[in-house]
């Protein structure tokens, strides 16, 4: 049975041809990257509740939905460039990028490597397996499984995947369980295990929050490590929540993301004052030292406070 017309928009970006949706018009562009097997309209629920101001873009990601399915090219270079592609071709203003599982792996390489594209990042529960680590809990051959299973019953498949989904979201998550590409799936789980996260945490300078569920694929342990690694990041346990983190706790993430776009753009409007500052009223402020005194602590702008923040 061939799949329903799209439900978005398509551009040309990084040489294929993606598929999107859009929800708000506000001035704070933001991206949402899904998991693997998953697609845009899996996240449409949640992105309509976010804050009116937001405009948000929720692409379907190389080899899954809509958007095209090349025969290779799924590591996380490949997604980060699409990503790109597509904040270049839609004009977006250094968006902050969202993203879950594989989508929160893509974001932070995003943060690592392309810094200058976006003014902050949220990894929701990504798996953090990788060269020395312990392996991704689930198995490639459980992807396919949730696809025979899928198409030999239906929505009801998705009953032992998540009992947080309503009929809505299962029916969504069912019919993409059909949409994506095999190759896509292969190379992404391999990914999760030949493409370093820790690495990439180490190089992040932009604004960082982790989202990872009490039940997900990280350990507290590893979520402090990425913390050390990365003085950008800052990590909130969501509880009662497994790697589904939206799914099983919305309230808490919303609150958490909502919170941190915030803070980026507090940050991105104390940026924007010193660049149009006059340069000699900087340079006396500088001192002989060129020792910057931002005054007194409790003058500067702080992040909201988050819950089991790490």
């Amino acid at each position: 049975m061939p799949p329903p017309e799209a439900p978005g928009r398509f551009v040309r970006a990084n040489g294929i041809r993606q598929h999107y949706l859009e929800c708000g018009r506000g001035p704070i562009d933001v991206i949402i990257c899904h998991k693997v097997t998953a697609g845009a309209e899996t996240w449409l629920e949640w992105a309509e509740r976010l804050p009116a101001d937001y405009h948000v873009v929720i692409p379907d990601l190389r080899g899954h939905g809509y958007t095209d399915q090349p025969e290779s090219g799924y590591s996380l270079v490949d997604y980060a460039r699409d990503v790109t592609g597509l904040i270049d071709a839609l004009d977006l203003a250094r968006p902050i990028v969202v993203g879950h599982s594989l989508g929160a792996r893509i974001a932070l390489h995003l943060a690592a490597f392309h810094p200058a594209s976006v003014r902050g990042v949220v990894a929701i529960d990504p798996p953090v397996s990788g060269p020395g680590r312990r392996r991704y809990p689930y198995s490639l051959d459980s992807f396919e499984q949730l696809r025979s299973e899928v198409e030999a019953r239906g929505v009801d498949a998705l009953a032992s995947s998540s009992s947080s989904y309503t009929p809505r979201q299962a029916s969504l998550r069912a019919r993409y369980a059909l949409m994506y590409s095999q190759s896509a799936v292969r190379e992404s789980w391999f990914g999760f295990h030949l493409e370093s996260v820790h690495a990439l945490a180490a190089r992040i300078a932009v604004p960082a929050l982790l989202l990872y569920g009490e039940r997900g694929v990280i350990l507290d342990d590893e979520a402090r490590e990425l913390v050390q690694l990365c003085p950008a990041l800052e990590a909130v346990r969501v509880e009662g929540a497994g790697h589904n983190v939206p799914w099983d706790n919305w309230p808490v993430v919303a609150a958490a993301l909502t919170a941190f776009v915030r803070s980026c753009e507090a940050s991105a409007e104390i940026e924007a004052a010193d660049v149009t500052r006059d340069p000699i009223v900087a340079e006396r402020d500088r001192g002989d030292d060129h020792a910057r005194d931002d005054g007194p602590a409790d003058d500067r702008p702080e992040r909201p406070p988050l819950p089991h923040r790490l």
